[in-house]
């Protein structure tokens, strides 16, 4: 057996690139470290909803949680809803890949950019930056609920009485820390919040509820003034009932998930009602960092995106994809689309869109880079967008890809976004694992389970929860176990490999989630010997095996994947040079490749998708 694991990590290992080019990371806060690898016997943390553990929550998930919790629209909220949305908010553990989007850092001044909307609250993302604080203010009588997500903050609280050059103080400053929670609200006074690190900037993440879009600034020298929270004034609301045979945005939304397929006709009769206009063309679903992107639609073939663009805003360079069906209607404005690359063959280089126009895009448009822009100088612009399949991460040429702003409004369809590649998935190990049920169910297609895998991006705080070391071996560790697939977290010290095997009838998925593993796949050739066909890097997606697939790994760095396989993987066939075989003994539930016992987790109440 000694002769066949020299076999498989020499083949391997001479035959593997160790050198890769690294993507260049744009600078942004430093989240928090996540935590350092258990003691081999620790339970992982999941968390639940009825347990006092960490929840790993995607920002929509989260904001679903907190619109559940308020249940009325008006502040201020009871003792026990602001304990209840707290707890919540002090539990979550929210993916930095996710909210680092939202992020943006100025050195003059401390940063505010939407993150959601909802009749009942607006969420924002504030960045501050070394030593910026905010001005004394009030919050217009509504709730302030905040969560640090990165650095450190402080408060300090405030009489609304000026007396003696000064407003007083209500007791000394309070420190915030990474991940606390805290509340505000006008019954408690005003407030100030500073980032008092010299040298460290700090993100958090601030819920208003409801929204507002000005609110009192009480000066140093005592005067009160009116300070704005939008970037926009945004579009007014009608008042007036839908005129018969217009259609609502949540009535387009249903004919779509029904399967309805004249999307012009049915786009024509589109108006949005009075609360969908507070909900999407307000002041605060604009930015000033950028054009908005609102999802509010989403089915098994269609997403609605509603765009807030402030005056001559544009988009980065970006392609929708030969596989792509797009439509466009502008609410209010104008929206210009210019294609830089077109015009030579007698194409349009530029396409105008008055209001209320319905514009399919021509074929050709679908592979053309294109830059959508507000064209005026002096008012803002509110688009609508079709997307098939359904669309909610756009990838830029500059700004690398970008997630819509959810609302709770958008009928969620996890899955029918999951199988679409190049969406983002935030999601945590119990999430994906309910979206591998979903897929496995409905048959199981290589392509939508590859897809769902791709686009999953999981919390490292959670995953690194389920890993295990052993310095001789790779360690893996069961995660999910159903009657159609089974998954693994596999945790890899550098120089650790596998024997050259199959998976005895099992077809499988890798799914890199940090480091680098390389591969070699093997043949059999007519005389029964195992022949390299191909080796190199796992590709930094996922990778897929049939199941009848020979290849052996070998990890040229500490790394970590995430496996499943279909049907459930029991066993393995490792292979020497002359092709024979012996069988690795079998992993079942409750067993290591190492031997050392592991429980499996108890699944999260709340599964996130």
């Amino acid at each position: 057996m000694r002769a066949k694991v020299i076999f498989a990590c020499c083949s391997i290992a001479t035959a593997m690139v160790l050198e890769r080019a690294r993507p260049v990371a744009r600078p942004r806060p430093a989240p928090p470290k996540p935590p350092a690898l258990p003691p081999s016997l620790a339970p992982p943390e999941t968390g639940s909803l009825d347990d006092a553990g960490p929840l790993y929550l995607s920002l929509s998930s989260l904001f679903s949680q907190i619109g559940a919790r308020l249940r009325q629209t008006e502040a201020p909220y009871d003792a026990a809803t602001i304990k209840d949305v707290l707890a919540l908010l002090g539990r979550a553990e929210l993916n930095p890949v996710e909210w680092e989007q939202f992020s943006e850092q100025r050195s003059d001044r401390y940063t505010r950019n939407v993150v959601a909307v909802d009749e009942r609250f607006v969420a924002l993302c504030l960045t501050w930056d070394a030593g910026q604080a905010s001005k004394i203010h009030d919050h217009a009588g509504s709730s302030c609920f905040v969560k640090l997500l990165s650095g450190d903050l402080e408060e300090q609280k405030y009489a609304a009485r000026y007396a003696d050059g000064t407003w007083r103080e209500l007791g000394g400053p309070e420190a915030v820390a990474t991940g606390q929670a805290t509340y505000m609200d006008d019954s408690r006074g005003l407030h100030r919040i500073s980032n008092p690190n010299t040298e460290t900037p700090a993100v958090s993440l601030h819920i208003y509820a409801p929204g507002f879009e000005e609110c009192g600034i009480y000066g140093d020298d005592g005067d009160v003034t009116t300070g704005s929270m939008v970037s926009a004034m945004g579009v007014a609301s009608d008042e007036a009932t839908l005129d018969q045979g217009k259609l609502s945005l949540a009535t387009l939304g249903d004919e779509l998930a029904g399967g309805a397929a004249d999307v012009d006709a049915l786009l024509a009769r589109l108006e949005l009602t009075p609360a969908e206009q507070r909900e999407y063309c307000s002041g605060a679903c604009f930015s000033e960092f950028g054009y908005a992107r609102h999802l509010a639609h989403i089915s098994a073939d269609y997403s609605v995106v509603v765009c807030c663009w402030l005056a001559g805003q544009a988009s980065d360079r970006h392609v929708h994809g030969e596989d792509q069906r797009s439509w466009t209607k502008v609410l209010h404005g104008r929206l210009e689309y210019a294609f830089p690359d077109a015009g030579e063959e007698g194409h349009a280089a530029h396409v105008v869109l008055e209001p209320g126009r319905v514009f399919g895009e021509e074929h050709w448009m679908k592979t053309e880079s294109r830059i959508a822009r507000n064209p005026s100088s002096d008012s803002v612009c509110v688009s609508l967008h079709v997307r098939s399949p359904p669309l909610t991460t756009q990838g830029f040429d500059r700004i690398g890809a970008r997630d819509a702003v959810r609302h709770a409004a958008a009928a969620p369809d996890a899955l029918a976004a999951a199988r679409v590649r190049g969406n983002n998935l935030y999601t945590s190990v119990g999430g994906l694992t309910n979206l591998l049920d979903e897929a496995f169910a409905a048959g199981g297609d290589v392509a939508d389970v590859t897809n769902v895998l791709a686009n999953a991006r999981l919390n490292e705080r959670e995953w690194r929860n389920y890993a295990r070391w052993n310095k001789d071996t790779f360690s893996r560790v069961l995660v999910a176990d159903r009657e159609d697939y089974n998954m693994f977290l596999v945790a890899w010290e550098r120089g650790n490999f596998s024997p050259v095997h199959d998976h005895a009838g099992s077809a499988s998925w890798t799914k890199v989630l940090e480091g680098e593993l390389d591969e070699a796949v093997y043949g059999v050739a007519p005389s029964g010997e195992l022949r390299l066909e191909r080796s190199g890097p796992m590709s930094a997606g996922v990778t897929y095996a049939h199941e009848g697939f020979i290849h052996g790994c070998v990890a040229s760095t500490r790394c970590f994947t995430l496996q499943v396989y279909s049907p459930p993987y029991k066993s393995a066939n490792a292979y020497d040079a002359d092709g024979a075989t012996t069988k690795i003994p079998t992993h079942v539930r409750g067993d290591r490749v190492d031997g050392d016992k592991f429980t499996e987790p108890a699944s999260p109440v709340l599964h996130d998708h």
